[in-house]
């Protein structure tokens, strides 16, 4: 029982994972671009990078979920 809750908790984190890795990725590209001068280049990139990495938190979260 103990698993399935466990499970739920995961699941109910990726709500708050997507937006994290997302708005976390855009302000370290504006960092990026706020120190080397280029205009939203890195912030886009970041952001990209960002749904990205989000994407990959849900493929892992599926297959462990998947597996009986």
């Amino acid at each position: 029982m103990s698993s399935r809750f466990r499970a739920v908790g995961e699941a109910l984190s990726l709500g708050l994972t997507f937006p994290a890795y997302t708005v976390g990725g855009f302000f370290l590209g504006k960092l990026a671009d706020r120190l080397l001068g280029t205009g939203k280049v890195f912030s886009w990139a970041g952001a990209t990078i960002g749904v990205a990495a989000a994407f990959w938190s849900l493929a892992r979260f599926a297959r462990r979920a998947d597996k009986p």
